[in-house]
């Protein structure tokens, strides 16, 4: 969604610059993946998406995200919700061995620990160790949100889920 300043009568809402930029973004966020992986963007995948998985639900507004440290903590082991193979496999639409291979490779680097019978988890003190990447993240996620302003989108507008220009 353009800001009125950035509106014109003929412009639509602006999503071929905002996937250009988007693009830009992903690409950016590949390469931090990538090193994430020691150099392999599908592991350093598996592990983003295990860590998303055992931390959904400590995302905000949750109660129980709200219940730890600050914003900037990292999360206890024991509030992290351990997710199987299988199910980083499914939300990946990755073969299953291929997964369990790469997990199984993450498990003896100590970026993932098996947790009984409930699958894996991304410990605390893995992601303490890994502020380069967090930083990467970050500036390129500002990087992407200056430029989108910058080409007059409405950022508070979208957050709110407006489209319309």
């Amino acid at each position: 969604m353009l800001r009125p300043e950035f509106a014109l009568p003929t412009a639509g809402n602006g999503e071929r610059v905002a996937a250009r930029i988007a693009t830009q973004f992903m690409i950016r966020y590949c390469m931090a993946l990538a090193k994430l992986g020691g150099g392999d963007l599908v592991r350093g995948l598996i592990l983003a998406t295990t860590l998303e998985a055992n931390v959904r639900h400590l995302q905000p507004p949750s109660e129980e995200g709200h219940t730890l440290a600050s914003r900037d903590a990292v999360p206890p082991d024991t509030a992290r919700k351990p997710i199987s193979v299988s199910a980083v496999a499914r939300a990946l639409s990755l073969p299953y061995e291929t997964t369990r291979r790469h997990i199984n490779k993450l498990l003896k680097e100590g970026a993932c620990v098996r947790v009984q019978d409930q699958g894996v988890i991304v410990p605390a003190a893995y992601v303490s160790d890994q502020k380069e990447i967090t930083e990467m993240q970050y500036v390129g996620l500002r990087k992407m949100l200056g430029t989108l302003y910058a080409a007059g989108f409405d950022l508070e507008g979208m957050a709110r889920g407006e489209l319309a220009g």
